[in-house]
């Protein structure tokens, strides 16, 4: 698992992972938000609360 993030004003918050499948091919999430409010807060969870479903749906247990 590879992880890149970054954040600003107005809440913005940016998060790129990259894991590695057993068959060798990489699945990429890029997870972008901002907010309206200049002084609002960074909703640091939506990278997990996105990737976790993915991850279910892709990654499957044999």
């Amino acid at each position: 698992m590879a992880d890149r993030t970054g954040a600003g004003g107005y809440g913005t918050n940016d998060d790129v992972r990259i894991a590695w499948t057993d068959r060798g091919g990489p699945l990429i999430l890029a997870v972008q938000s901002t907010r309206p409010a200049r002084d609002a807060p960074r909703v640091d969870a939506l990278g997990g609360e996105t990737a976790s479903p993915l991850a279910e749906t892709v990654v499957r247990p044999s």
